[in-house]
Formats: C-alpha cells, sequence, structure tokens
C-alpha cells in the first residue's frame, strides 16, 4: 500500500486507467471458487462462513508451547483443539464457547494470530538474532503490534523492539498490548517518513500479507 501509494503521489494518477475488472481481487477470487465446481463450491462457503478455526498464540509463559496453551484453553471450558503447523500455535474449531476478550491487554495470555502471521514473525525472529545478539528491531507497518508482540516474546528480552505506523490509533493499540513498546508515527511511504533512529533490522510486513 505504501509503494502503490507512492507511486501515485509520482504520476498523474487521472490519466491511469482502472483495470479491467476481472483483474480485481473480487474476480479473481469468484473465478477460483467457480473453478470447484458447484458443489465444491458450497462447501468451502460454508465452510468460510461457519468453520473456520481461530488460531492462537501464546503470550509470556505460554509463548511456542502449543500443549501449554491448549491445558490452559481447556481449563476454561475449550474444547476441540490441536496444535498448528507453526511452532506454539493453537488451531481451535470455530462455534464453541467464546473466548474471553474482556480481560486487559497487558494480562492476555494469548492472542489471535493467524499462521502465516505467526510464520513471517517466527521468521523475523531468527534473521534479527543472525544480525545481532542483541538486535535494534524496527517493525515497519506495525499496525497494532500482533507481530511486534510476537517478536517481543521470541527474542525474550534480548532485542530492543520499536515500532511505527501510518496511524496513530493503531500504535495505541500496539502500546495498550506492550507498554514499553517504543512507538512514533511515519508514513514510509512518503519522501521524508519523518522516522528517527537507526536499526539492525527492519521488519516490513505490509499490508499484513505474509510475504
Amino acid at each position: 500500500n505504501a509503494i502503490l501509494r507512492s507511486e501515485l503521489r509520482e504520476s498523474d494518477a487521472e490519466s491511469i486507467p482502472a483495470p479491467a475488472s476481472e483483474e480485481c481481487y473480487g474476480a479473481m477470487a469468484q473465478h477460483a471458487m467457480d473453478a470447484l465446481g458447484k458443489v465444491k463450491k458450497a462447501q468451502a462457503q460454508e465452510g468460510f462462513l461457519m468453520d473456520a478455526p481461530h488460531v492462537l498464540r501464546g503470550r509470556g509463559e505460554l509463548f511456542g508451547d502449543a500443549q501449554a496453551l491448549i491445558n490452559y484453553l481447556e481449563e476454561l471450558g475449550h474444547t476441540d483443539m490441536i496444535p498448528g503447523r507453526v511452532k506454539g500455535s493453537v488451531i481451535m474449531a470455530s462455534g464453541k464457547a467464546r473466548l474471553n476478550r474482556s480481560i486487559k491487554q497487558t494480562e492476555l495470555k494469548w492472542l489471535p494470530q493467524d499462521e502465516a502471521s505467526q510464520a513471517i514473525a517466527a521468521v523475523a525472529a531468527e534473521l534479527a538474532l543472525s544480525v545481532s545478539d542483541t538486535p535494534n528491531i524496527l517493525d515497519a507497518c506495525a499496525g497494532r503490534g500482533v507481530k511486534t508482540d510476537y517478536l517481543h516474546w521470541a527474542l525474550d528480552g534480548k532485542a530492543s523492539i520499536s515500532a511505527c505506523d501510518v496511524a496513530e490509533s493503531k500504535l495505541r493499540k500496539a502500546k495498550e498490548l506492550l507498554p514499553s513498546l517504543s512507538t512514533q508515527k511515519a508514513d514510509l511511504g512518503s519522501k521524508e517518513p519523518n522516522l528517527s533512529g537507526s536499526y539492525d533490522f527492519v521488519l516490513v510486513d505490509a499490508p499484513c500479507t505474509g510475504f
């Protein structure tokens, strides 16, 4: 998104033709669904709407330990959980008891975070440590800080982590989650983003693609 905004600023946006409808995301998704055939398409749609699982991961002592998180959630009355494909992730069947989201952010023992997001954060943590034993990290386009929080627990206090985003409201959420987090508003798509500091490692996952 930042790259697209930058390109638009550098060009005559009004002269750029709109893409054909069949090249837009919605049309591509529709093509993919249609390719499944009538029966499988209906099953896929129902599964997406009714049976899509929740993916969670632990925080603090529950971070990285899927079985410990499962045991904790079972004590709260939840069932039908299995370890996910990313270490420490837990897949919970939908349609079960609702998760309690009224707990203070700083006291949360788990967070919802899909497997792609967890996987990219896990890779980022490993890469950061390959650069330095005590890396100074910037999570660019940090949003609400879910990946930032992952890095915090994965690196176990060995790193100094900062977060930036163009949206102050999202940075406030990140700060609620990690009160010690250093945050700054910055538009990385602009020529002068007003970003201060120097970093050993920068994570850019924009916009939350898992790339």
